[in-house]
């Protein structure tokens, strides 16, 4: 049985500095019990990487997977000094091909993304590389002939131990082309970015500092939701602010990130989004539950 919910209502008539009134109200409920989450999927491969997410796609690569632990980096955001050497794509005719770093970088990820990011009708996979001695980049594969390969990457943080954990993607600023939101370093003071496929290039478009998108030593990465609240068919994005305190609300004005809009949070936010329609519902560290049901003018 849920305990009781309570609901709160509340308007956003721009009461960030001098923000113009914004074009969506919402309504708060928090239940008292977090919903039960699905345990994710795994294959029949024995280099599958545990406690990750088997990617489903459409077109040429029907499934995608972390694969080959090792330990030769050690960082440990997940909770276990474990991460991966390998992605696994199974392809349309029942064929698998295999990525595998070097010994210079490792995957460290949980969860691959299948997107089309340049609009050719084949999905390629987006992750992070890291390097042991630079930290995480953003790093796009595709297939070629049927062979797995990294055909885009962004530049590295720049220093070991340093992670980036993606938002996800979209056309975030109308241009008609897809970016890739990121959240740099999301432990110690994150700076969302936004980057643009140009070439074998992940080219950084906008940034905007005081952002976390996930929790550290915790496995769920999607602390984040992207949402056309006001209707305008550009989308926000919505993701807790450094201390994870409250809910931000960021979107592309005039050539430039900006927060748009901050909802405080009693209690931290410490588990995965979930989008149902206009409602975005997160877990709390104190084992509530958190929904927030937007509504546009």
């Amino acid at each position: 049985m849920r305990a009781p919910i309570k609901v709160f209502s509340m308007i956003l008539l721009g009461w960030i500095l001098s923000t113009p009134a914004l074009a969506f109200d919402y309504q708060i409920q928090i239940s008292e019990q977090n919903a039960v989450l699905p345990s994710p999927a795994v294959v029949n491969d024995p280099a599958y990487l545990a406690d990750s997410v088997v990617a489903k796609g459409q077109g040429d690569i029907q499934r995608a997977w972390l694969s080959d632990a090792t330990t030769r980096y050690q960082h440990g955001v997940f909770g276990i000094a474990v991460e991966a050497a390998s992605i696994t794509a199974q392809l349309r005719n029942g064929q698998r091909v295999k990525f595998t770093l070097p010994e210079n970088s490792v995957f460290e990820d949980r969860r691959l993304r299948l997107v089309d990011m340049d609009g050719d009708g084949k999905q390629e996979i987006i992750s992070m590389r890291t390097y042991l001695d630079k930290g995480a980049a953003l790093v796009v594969l595709g297939l070629n002939n049927n062979l797995l390969e990294i055909v885009a990457e962004a530049p590295a943080i720049g220093l070991p131990m340093r992670w980036l954990n993606p938002v996800g993607v979209a056309d975030f600023d109308g241009d008609g082309a897809l970016e890739i939101a990121v959240v740099n370093t999301p432990h110690i003071g994150g700076t969302l970015k936004l980057y643009q496929l140009s070439g074998d290039q992940l080219a950084e478009k906008y940034a905007l500092y005081g952002f976390s998108n996930h929790a550290n030593k915790s496995l769920p990465q999607q602390l984040s939701a992207i949402m056309d609240l006001d209707g305008d068919d550009q989308p926000e994005i919505l993701l807790p602010n450094a201390g994870r305190s409250s809910l931000e609300i960021v979107t592309v004005k005039k050539g430039a990130l900006k927060t748009v809009a901050s909802i405080p949070v009693e209690n931290e936010i410490t588990g995965p989004f979930r989008v149902n329609g206009k409602t975005l519902s997160m877990p709390l560290v104190n084992g509530q539950l958190l929904a927030i049901t937007f509504n546009s003018h």
